[in-house]
């Protein structure tokens, strides 16, 4: 459905600038003549350079670019770099983590010395990093960290808070899988296809829990999202990390007065764009000229199926309310969210509330501290929707009418089928309550030395239903018309156990030692039943 209804547009407008150069001619060993100005700019020509920090000490991984094209390279070990550039007016954008950017006008040279200057404030910036967090300046891994101010807004109103990463971190690919249906999630890969199961998507995990529920996530509730991509994110959480790992901290009180805030958003979507297939005029006009073939009929309707399918009256809304703050010794932050979604097809909407908690609170002269994060969240979902219907609706026969002359349903039960009494004769929904709580105790006793305690339980229940009156069309082909019932109950509990021990040490004022050891255990029960 999302190629077919959401179609994005984009109207590109290329401006072709003529410039006319003139030279100076006094002083031949450092000026180009016009005509070989000109003909750089229409072959290209190659750059070199080398690339030094402030104390003249070559950078090596430094990411190099034509700003504006994705003509790009990155400097050597010894902070070399060769780059053929598509002309010679173009501008080199430099970036390197823990430096900041630097942008060069190219204007003929062909021999650069590059000098980048730290970024102090991202060096001291700490990020996340599996069983812990470190100063950006003592990451050696690769990772990515988006805040909330670089998140793409767009994925705002999506129910899958992944798509706050979508465009903003390099080498993840972020596919929404249908359209603008609530109950389709994202599709996330990293690293392509890292087991034989065919497994692509990374890691979750949410505030210390792998494997965290998204579903008991709001954008407004998220203080940073960390993505691990190398390697080291196994040696981490083991094989479940081999697509990497997504850490998603939620944000916390603070101190200071208490605070109140509310957001609230509206969507609305359009269809502007379909394939072009025949309407019931093209139709019969196709017959004539196929000479009325048996497999086309004309029942004397003219039916847009496709139109049927549409919510043009669609509206999404949701809203969140907070309430934070904290003194001296505590913190503490609470939410409440309420969202109404519906999609641009019919019988795909999704209800949903819940609220989210968290304290922080220090004792023994902050020697001790204690997080608890508690967190529920309710769903209803309409699944009916969405279920190939707008290919079938395209492919069917636009003659057929939507009722009988008596007011039921006109249903060809060879071939098309009544999309319209489909949604009406046929019901398949979702109720689900997933719950967390988790809670992690700090000692520390001694200056770089401290030891931890986490512990989490997460519940997954939920129900699902199909029903198919003796009416309809399935009911017909597949149960004697005597109707379908059915319903399937899960539950998932996850219990998690992980303390660790972690030692700090910085000597000789630029030496620093950091080892961690723990230990994490996590059990899971699953229970399902079906009837019908």
């Amino acid at each position: 459905m999302n190629k077919i209804m959401r179609k994005e547009a984009l109207l590109c407008l290329s401006l072709m600038l003529t410039q006319s150069y003139a030279f100076a001619s006094s002083e031949t060993d450092n000026t180009l003549k016009q005509a070989e100005v000109h003909a750089l700019a229409q072959k290209g020509y190659t750059v070199k350079g080398i690339v030094k920090d402030q104390l003249g000490e070559p950078l090596g991984g430094v990411s190099i670019v034509v700003k504006g094209t994705t003509v790009g390279t990155t400097t050597d070990l010894d902070g070399n770099f060769t780059l053929n550039v598509p002309g010679n007016n173009v501008t080199l954008s430099f970036s390197f983590i823990g430096f900041k950017s630097q942008e060069v006008s190219l204007k003929g040279q062909t021999d650069l010395n590059i000098v980048l200057s730290e970024d102090a404030e991202m060096l001291d910036e700490v990020v996340v990093v599996g069983y812990g967090s470190m100063k950006r300046s003592d990451v050696a891994t690769a990772i990515s960290s988006v805040k909330p101010e670089d998140m793409n807004l767009a994925g705002a109103n999506s129910r899958d808070v992944r798509q706050l990463l979508d465009g903003k971190v390099a080498g993840l690919s972020i596919t929404r899988t249908n359209g603008s249906n609530p109950n389709n999630g994202v599709a996330v890969q990293m690293r392509g296809v890292v087991s034989v199961n065919g497994d692509i998507a990374p890691l979750v995990v949410i505030d210390g829990i792998p494997g965290g529920n998204l579903d008991l996530l709001r954008s407004e509730d998220i203080e940073s999202i960390d993505v691990l991509k190398d390697g080291s994110a196994a040696a981490i959480y083991g094989s479940r990390a081999n697509a990497g790992v997504i850490l998603i901290t939620t944000k916390r009180g603070s101190k200071g007065k208490t605070s109140v805030d509310y957001s609230t958003y509206l969507t609305h979507y359009w269809g502007i764009e379909r394939p072009d297939f025949m309407d019931a005029t093209e139709w019969r006009s196709a017959m004539g000229k196929f000479n009325n073939p048996s497999y086309m009929t004309d029942r004397g309707s003219d039916t847009d199926w496709f139109d049927t399918l549409l919510n043009s009256g669609n509206a999404s809304h949701s809203h969140n309310l907070s309430i934070s703050g904290g003194g001296e010794s505590t913190l503490y932050r609470a939410s409440l969210y309420y969202s109404n979604l519906e999609g641009i097809g019919k019988a795909t909407d999704r209800e949903q509330y819940g609220g989210r908690m968290s304290l922080e609170t220090k004792a023994l002269n902050n020697m001790l501290t204690f997080q608890t994060n508690m967190s529920l969240n309710y769903g209803n979902m309409n699944l009916l929707g969405g279920d190939g219907e707008w290919e079938s609706a395209l492919r069917s026969n636009p003659t057929n009418p939507v009722y009988n002359e008596d007011g039921t349903y006109y249903e060809d039960y060879a071939k098309d089928e009544n999309k319209v009494a489909r949604l009406d004769q046929q019901q398949y929904d979702k109720q689900q309550t997933t719950s967390s709580f988790d809670g992690k105790l700090i000692f520390e006793p001694i200056k770089d030395l401290k030891g931890s305690v986490f512990v989490s339980y997460t519940r997954d229940d939920y129900k699902e239903r199909r029903f198919y009156d003796v009416d309809s069309r399935i009911s017909y082909n597949s149960y004697n018309s005597g109707g379908y019932a059915w319903k399937k109950s899960y539950m998932k509990t996850t219990r998690t156990l992980e303390p660790t021990i972690e030692y700090t040490k910085t000597f000789l004022d630029n030496h620093k030692i950091n080892a961690i050891a723990g230990y994490s255990y996590q059990y899971q029960v699953y229970e399902q039943l079906e009837a019908n």
